[in-house]
């Protein structure tokens, strides 16, 4: 665990969280604390969530949450709870909704949301709704964005955005808008564009950066 305050100088906060070390989780900061969920150790997938005040203390908060063990998606914190959308895991790309208001109890939202099951896919809270951004299934990849106020109901603000289809994205919010940058096309393409758009269906290219970072 790594902190920074400015981007530049980073203090290493502990060598050895007491979670388990994966890869494939995701991260995000909720009642005044971090949390780590589920994520892919060495040999399997997890579905386990911790959380700490200071990046040295973890608490388990569950060692199996409801949803599947899975790897490859998306939390985000949106309406006062934390969520957890999609991913992969071992029956496959998953389209699936949590949410959770203590990272103890977890309650499916939805079991199959109107987006097709994904993984490797961007997600972020804006304009008091939860949005979901490409990724990719089996056998396809995505540029499609859709968005809920609920996690239950689910519209497509554009089938086919501008930006090539694209996993392993990431989304922000800037500038009243909602953004993406980088990410891999098919074949491994990587990518250090960045788009955004004020609607989810409308996107411009906002910058492309052929020389300032790799």
């Amino acid at each position: 665990m790594w902190s920074s305050s400015n981007g530049q100088t980073w203090s290493q906060v502990t060598g050895a969280a007491a979670f388990p070390g994966r890869a494939l989780h995701q991260s995000l900061a909720f009642a005044g604390r971090l949390w780590v969920i589920a994520g892919a150790d060495s040999s399997s997938l997890l579905s386990d969530v911790w959380s700490s005040t200071d990046g040295i203390t973890w608490t388990q908060a569950t060692a199996s949450a409801a949803f599947t063990p899975r790897s490859n998606h998306q939390a985000l914190v949106f309406n006062n709870l934390m969520w957890v959308i999609g991913g992969g895991d071992n029956s496959g790309a998953r389209n699936d909704v949590w949410s959770s208001a203590d990272g103890v109890t977890w309650t499916q939202v939805s079991g199959a949301a109107a987006f097709p099951g994904r993984f490797d896919h961007a997600a972020a809270a804006f304009n008091g709704r939860m949005w979901v951004i490409g990724g990719a299934a089996a056998t396809q990849i995505f540029n499609d964005v859709w968005s809920s106020a609920d996690g239950v109901s689910w519209v497509q603000a554009t089938g086919s955005a501008p930006f090539t289809p694209r996993t392993q994205h990431q989304a922000f919010v800037l500038n009243n808008q909602l953004c993406i940058v980088g990410g891999n096309e098919e074949s491994i393409v990587r990518k250090n564009d960045t788009w955004c758009s004020a609607d989810g269906a409308n996107w411009s290219l906002a910058y492309s950066y052929p020389v300032q970072f790799p």
